[in-house]
This record gives C-alpha cells, sequence and structure tokens, in this order.
C-alpha cells in the first residue's frame, strides 16, 4: 500500500520503485486473493500502527497480529489511550 501511494502521490517518480518489485508485489496480492478468508479475526493494522486499531483488538475481539510476528511481544500496556489537553501548547495550534 505504501508503494501504490508513492506512485500515486509521485508520478514522476515512478522508478524509485522498479517495476519487478510491484509486479512480484501484486502477484503476491492475486495469490492472496485465491485463498479462502482466515477463519480466525486477527488484526495486522497493529504492524502499521499502534494506536489506529486498539479499539479493533482491545474492544471488537481481534487477535493482535503482533503476539505471532513480533518477537518478545508482551501485550500493549497503553491502552485506552489519552489524548493530551488541547491548548496554547498544542501542535495543531502552535502555528497560528
Amino acid at each position: 500500500m505504501h508503494l501504490i501511494t508513492f506512485r500515486f502521490s509521485f508520478p514522476s517518480d515512478k522508478d524509485q520503485v522498479p517495476e519487478r518489485v510491484m509486479r512480484d508485489l501484486m502477484g503476491r496480492l492475486e495469490r492472496r486473493e485465491a485463498e479462502p478468508a482466515a477463519s480466525e479475526r486477527i488484526c495486522r493494522g497493529t504492524l502499521l500502527s499502534r494506536q489506529q486499531y486498539l479499539p479493533e483488538t482491545n474492544v471488537e475481539g481481534y487477535r493482535d497480529a503482533r503476539e505471532d510476528e513480533v518477537q518478545g511481544w508482551t501485550g500493549d500496556q497503553s491502552y485506552p489511550v489519552t489524548p493530551p489537553a488541547r491548548g496554547k501548547g498544542d501542535a495543531h495550534r502552535r502555528s497560528r
């Protein structure tokens, strides 16, 4: 997905990702699409973003893929995430 987004965002730099790499990845995707859906509810999104998928893993019951794919992973100890207080020092307001 990142490579597709890169190619979309920077069409003049398409050659930065070799065609053979894109074709190999697309072939893998095609093979996976032909497989049946997994029977277990698992969320691989946590491999990309620790916080974005916490509700799915901690509330909705999806198993966190990090359990299998990150050696020594002992669980996410930071849920629920408490956002910082918004105020003058807030990163979104500093430039205003």
